[in-house]
């Protein structure tokens, strides 16, 4: 047995000043939205690709990045339905909250609900 190779074996050590250009290697996804959309789907089809987009669309969005070009094209799904989302060339990241302003949009989606319940008299 030989020693263990290190990332340093595999020339993985870079700088990102030099760096010309990027890859990105994602797993295949076998169609996108656009030709799924034209097949005819049964509604437990339906249920979990939606289910798949927004659990996606979440995850996303709880990393602090918004993709900004999200369309059918962009949506790709694979033959187990699950959903790949492609093309973040528009993509941006969005700052961090600080904790005052988590707070004060959580009380702001408490006012809301506290509205609601008292518009649809559930506030008795």
């Amino acid at each position: 047995m030989g020693k263990p190779k290190t990332d340093d074996d595999y020339g993985l050590i870079f700088n990102l000043n030099e760096l010309s250009f990027i890859c990105l290697v994602m797993e295949l996804g076998h169609h996108d939205m656009n030709k799924f959309l034209s097949d005819i789907l049964n509604e437990d089809d339906i249920i979990t690709i939606l289910y798949n987009q927004i659990k996606a669309l979440n995850f996303l969005h709880s990393a602090n990045i918004i993709h900004r070009d999200i369309k059918p094209a962009n949506i790709l799904i694979d033959k187990y339905s699950r959903v790949m989302i492609c093309d973040f060339g528009l993509a941006r990241t969005l700052p961090k909250l600080a904790p005052h302003e988590k707070n004060f949009k959580q009380l702001r989606k408490n006012e809301y609900n506290d509205t609601l319940e008292y518009e649809n008299g559930l506030d008795r």
